[in-house]
């Protein structure tokens, strides 16, 4: 049964924010399911065991979910969050430090926020989102996310921002609408599905850049909608499947096949596609 954590700990926060003064608080929650709501302030969330539901709201939160398949979301600030172990129970990797926009997820769903955050999904099929789309003017904003999929069937959309995600072992998919910032997007082992849409054209003083897409090993497909500079791929070792959309500025794609029978399907002229090694190579 689902359980939502009512603690003295709240109640003392509440008391502090009615009468004005914004603090940093800390939650505890149980071993059962809790739901657990933080302040606009740097809190400390711990949701122990069970399924839990951790909600960081503003500030650099530091969000500690434990075993179970929870599910996170940072909000603004640079958010420090580990929401379990994975299956075997590793630990987040050292370089996660608190304030640095860290997250560790088990096999839960994170949403990244605004901030500048990293995120480990662990092992476990995750389901992890970078930063939300932010409209100022005719800019659209997001955080620079660094995203590690880590073992398992992985699903990351690393949406705004100039963002680097990895998929690591397994089966993952990677995608995004992003067509404004740079990216750097890594397969890793297993049958990928790399997947970039552009839902919006750039305009005004936005400039579409050049992503680069890493297959890894296994047999990757790739669907790329091209823009103005063209993209850079390296399909890695594999049965690979490509296909890359029209560049329609003066840039070109570039695509090195490595080991493995690779397929590239372009539209748009032949002369906006450079390919090394492809065993196929055909417009559509």
């Amino acid at each position: 049964m689902r359980r939502t954590s009512i603690l003295m700990v709240m109640v003392a926060a509440a008391m502090l924010l009615a009468s004005g003064v914004a603090l940093a608080a800390t939650f505890r929650g149980t071993d059962g399911d809790d739901k657990i709501i933080g302040t606009k302030e740097s809190d400390q969330i711990f949701g122990l065991g069970g399924k839990d539901v951790l909600e960081g709201r503003g500030g650099g939160d530091v969000i500690h979910g434990g075993p179970g398949n929870d599910t996170g979301s940072g909000d603004s600030g640079n958010d420090t969050i580990h929401l379990g172990p994975g299956n075997d129970g590793t630990p987040p990797p050292p370089s996660c430090s608190p304030g640095g926009g860290c997250v560790s997820t088990g096999s839960g769903y994170f949403a990244g926020g605004l901030g500048k955050d990293v995120i480990y999904g662990g092992d476990g099929a995750d389901r992890i989102s970078g930063d939300r789309i932010i409209e100022f003017g005719s800019d659209t904003e997001g955080g620079a996310d660094i995203i590690y999929g880590e073992d398992g069937n992985d699903i990351i959309d690393g949406d705004a921002g100039s963002n680097t995600l990895y998929g690591g072992d397994g089966n993952d998919t990677l995608g995004t609408n992003n067509f404004i910032y740079s990216e750097v997007w890594y397969g890793g082992a297993g049958d990928d599905f790399i997947i970039r849409h552009h839902s919006t054209e750039a305009s005004g003083s936005e400039v579409a850049k050049s992503d680069t897409f890493y297959g890894g090993d296994g047999d990757d497909r790739f669907y790329i909608e091209a823009y103005t500079n063209g993209d850079l791929f390296y399909t890695g070792a594999g049965k690979d499947r490509l296909l890359v959309g029209e560049v329609v500025g003066p840039g070109k794609n570039r695509v090195y096949c490595g080991s493995g029978y690779d397929t590239v399907e372009y539209y748009g002229s032949r002369q906006d596609l450079v390919t090394h090694d492809c065993e196929k190579v055909h417009r559509l």
